[in-house]
């Protein structure tokens, strides 16, 4: 059940996400040098860059663990190989052919197959909990710092996560978020870095989720009395960093009000992390249609400058009669699931359709 429903923000619709239309959009640079897309957070990041990874049909290069300590897997797989998404190289984009394509070729009898276009995506996730502009791995016992600056370059797009670690202790979150654009822009070396950089909010929890069987809930939850986890400073570090990454003119991207909405999905140890697929695909659809430009954003300005895209001629999504192709009204934002009557204008969210999501990970 809680695959058949799809977030629908403000004024927009979105386009559903497609691997072949993310790949375009990070289609090598025009200088011909490989992109790479860089996730650095906490295991909520983790989870993210599993969902990008899975939906692009991508896979593990390498995963280096941690030195000089010894960390068991489990907690979270990849298809079903346990994974602990600390410092992680992965690839993507490998080919953009659909296996529906393939049929066709070969129903027909073709002498050779349909041309499969090789771009790779670089894609790679650090998780470093706390922002650390660090260099070198720290040898603490349960802190995970792991070093993501080498991995900056001119072609780098930086994905950084507003950290649950911060809920309970805000007051280095400017200082790390500041520091850590300083250093990027540094590396980047051009006017308009900040066009490289998206920062996503903060995930948010649902106290006794798994005893919440009516959802999506009317309002999204919001924590405005002192929380053992600190989820009262969410709002309060999201407007934070919303400013900051505005300041360099990067990306910002909302999943913290999607997902207030949505108590279940949750892992069955607490009600933090999330099932994939399941509600927390958001953020890859978020980023997805903020690459493509179905959401204005810098990051979208960036790659239709810079990228050499494998083709221009990708068939566009449907428009629904009596709507506009790229908005429809203001005032309808929630979750929404296809196949229903029209509901009743008590309710709120509306609610409409949407396919489940084929994510291949699981993260338990």
């Amino acid at each position: 059940r809680n695959l058949k429903y799809e977030w629908k923000p403000h004024a927009c619709r979105l386009a559903p996400f497609s691997a072949r239309r993310f790949c375009n959009a990070f289609a090598r640079s025009s200088a011909g040098a490989p992109r790479r897309l860089l996730l650095v957070g906490d295991s909520y990041t983790g989870q993210l860059f599993i969902s990008i990874l899975a939906q692009l049909r991508g896979a593990f290069l390498r995963e280096l663990m941690p030195v000089g300590r010894s960390i068991a897997h489990g907690g979270a797989y990849a298809y079903g190989i346990p994974t602990q998404e600390f410092h992680v190289d992965a690839i993507a984009c490998v080919e953009d052919v659909s296996r529906a394509e393939l049929q066709r070729a070969w129903d027909r009898k073709q002498s050779s197959t349909p041309k499969v276009h090789v771009r790779p995506l670089q894609v790679q996730f650090c998780r470093n909990e706390f922002l650390i502009s660090n260099t070198e791995e720290p040898k603490t016992a349960w802190r995970h710092e792991y070093p993501w600056l080498p991995s900056v370059t001119p072609d780098t797009i930086l994905v950084l996560q507003v950290c649950a670690w911060f809920h309970s202790n805000y007051v280095g979150f400017e200082t790390n978020m500041r520091r850590a654009l300083n250093e990027t822009s540094r590396r980047i070396g051009h006017a308009e870095w900040g066009k490289q950089v998206v920062v996503v909010s903060s995930n948010i929890g649902h106290d006794d989720c798994h005893n919440i069987t009516d959802w999506p809930l009317p309002k999204p939850i919001n924590y405005s009395t002192p929380h053992k986890y600190g989820w009262e400073n969410i709002a309060m570090l999201n407007k934070l960093a919303k400013g900051i990454v505005g300041e360099v003119g990067g990306t910002f991207i909302d999943i913290t009000t999607p997902l207030g909405y949505r108590p279940d999905g949750h892992i069955e140890t607490d009600c933090g992390h999330w099932c994939l697929p399941g509600p927390y695909d958001v953020g890859a659809l978020l980023l997805h249609n903020a690459a493509v430009g179905r959401i204005p954003s810098p990051l979208a300005e960036h790659l239709r400058l810079t990228s050499r895209p494998i083709s221009r001629n990708l068939p566009r999504p449907p428009a629904r009669k009596g709507r506009s192709p790229v908005g429809d009204r203001a005032g309808d934002r929630g979750w929404h699931k296809r196949g229903r009557g029209a509901p009743s204008k008590a309710a709120a969210p509306r609610l409409r359709s949407a396919r489940p999501a084929r994510s291949h990970a699981t993260a338990t």
